[in-house]
């Protein structure tokens, strides 16, 4: 028995929750830079975890989280709706998949990082509010890209045949 394809209204819809993430992450991932500058504050000192085996300069740090921001929004802003609208989704959706797969493992990976940058540093301080809302929007994002995945996995194979 043929799973009936969903509407597309239900992706545009997971593709405004993913916009919402990504503004987030943006956010949370600035503001937490925005401590580090010239200043000789190194990883350790901001973070408060030893995630790595040396000290990396602040501004380093935050290197992968700002690869994961801008594939991101590569993705939002210019794949998916472009697959959306052109209604190639059934057609690529192989490779739209194999596009998002490797964005929701660096999402939570993200999510993963972030929690624990949230729960070792101290309580109430700005660093730990930041890192909430890194983490809150690679969260909202991860969840969304998860929804898009299973949207364009299903497909009608009594429907209209592929060409």
């Amino acid at each position: 028995m043929a799973v009936k394809a969903p509407s597309a209204a239900w992706a545009w819809l997971f593709w405004l929750l993913l916009g919402c993430g990504w503004v987030i992450m943006l956010a949370g991932v600035s503001a937490l830079q925005q401590d580090c500058g010239a200043s000789n504050v190194n990883a350790l000192g901001v973070a408060g975890t030893a995630g790595y085996l040396a000290p990396v300069a602040c501004d380093n740090f935050y290197e992968y989280t700002w690869w994961h921001v801008w594939y991101l929004f590569a993705m939002w802003a210019i794949v998916i709706p472009v697959f959306l609208a052109a209604g190639w989704v059934h057609k690529w959706r192989m490779g739209l998949i194999g596009m998002l797969i490797p964005l929701v493992v660096l999402l939570q990976y993200t999510c993963d990082t972030f929690l624990g940058l949230w729960e070792s540093g101290p309580i109430g301080s700005q660093t730990e509010s930041r890192a909430k809302a890194l983490f809150a929007g690679s969260l909202i994002s991860a969840i969304s890209v998860y929804c898009l995945i299973i949207l364009f996995g299903v497909y009608d194979e009594k429907g209209t045949p592929v060409r």
